[in-house]
């Protein structure tokens, strides 16, 4: 992949070198050990080592006037990824941390582009689990602990007056706390949890207004992905989801837990929290489900389970 033209550092993390990092990205032979993530279009996501870090590149052009505008004006997407990563850890909500947004002065007769830094998080994504859910290799143990655990993260995103647009399986990594190489249908330790991760935070914005819709979007944003894929989580995980939702809403909300507890709470505590909500507001299925119906066809544009090509 050319970079004609020089990068320059636009923003940079506290304690980052900004200029280190434009410099790494035109000097360093990081390329032929590149990995594709993902290629949407003209976005190109790579993992690869820069500076002897572990980091993710994210390519896109401003090639369009539209969006030269909005990269002047801070609104381009890797922008966005900037600020909502910054209002998920201003929360306590585990994200990518951004390193340094880079934008490169191109040569003659190329779009311009800007590539922004962050670190990578080592783990599987909440829609490679999906998929060993639905092939019958994952532990079932497994799969209620997830299903909780991903409701705990939409309940304290919204509890925290955000919520997140693009909430979809593939941009949520996964690592549990017994993270040893084995087999994922193996059953787990009584204490083991998973933690979820935002790699992707560009749809993350302040919550306003519509409270109730925004959590019906996150959530069906998490069944979409999968259902496009053929492979629709089951309905006793989905009321786990939603249940754990709430649960960490009201224990965030109301009960001043810490984030980290909240992220974490135990089945005890989710019971003795939602036997103070109204059961209408926990079930919830079938405004999801006309979301979802309103949606229209889910197939992902790109399937996010596929190989990338760069070519």
């Amino acid at each position: 992949m050319a970079d004609g033209g020089a990068w320059r550092a636009t923003r940079a993390a506290a304690g980052e070198d900004g200029p280190a990092w434009a410099r790494a990205l035109e000097a360093e032979p990081w390329r032929d050990a590149a990995r594709a993530l993902k290629v949407d279009g003209d976005t190109r996501v790579l993992a690869a080592t820069l500076r002897n870090r572990a980091v993710v590149l994210k390519f896109g052009h401003l090639g369009v006037r539209a969006r030269a505008i909005k990269a002047r004006l801070g609104l381009s997407p890797a922008d966005r990824n900037w600020a909502g990563a910054a209002l998920l850890a201003a929360e306590g909500i585990p994200c990518a941390r951004m390193l340094a947004l880079l934008a490169e002065r191109p040569s003659p007769g190329t779009p311009p582009r800007q590539c922004l830094i962050s670190a990578f998080e080592p783990g599987e994504t909440l829609l490679h689990y999906a998929r060993l859910a639905h092939a019958g290799e994952l532990a079932f143990r497994r799969q209620r602990r997830l299903a909780r655990a991903v409701g705990l993260h939409v309940g304290c995103i919204l509890a925290g007056d955000l919520y997140n647009r693009d909430s979809k399986p593939s941009n949520l990594i996964v690592r549990w706390d017994d993270d040893a190489p084995g087999d994922p249908a193996r059953d787990i330790a009584d204490d083991a949890w998973p933690s979820l991760t935002v790699v992707d935070c560009q749809g993350v914005r302040r919550l306003v207004r519509k409270r109730a819709y925004r959590s019906m979007r996150m959530q069906a944003s998490l069944i979409l992905e999968p259902m496009g894929l053929c492979m629709t989580p089951r309905r006793p995980h989905i009321a786990r989801t939603l249940r754990a939702t709430m649960a960490a809403y009201a224990a965030r909300r109301y009960a001043g837990v810490p984030v980290e507890a909240a992220l974490r709470l135990d089945l005890k505590a989710e019971h003795e929290l939602l036997a103070s909500i109204p059961e209408r507001a926990i079930a919830g299925w079938h405004r999801i489900a006309e979301r979802i119906r309103v949606h229209g066809d889910p197939t992902p544009r790109v399937d996010p389970l596929a190989e990338p090509d760069l070519q």
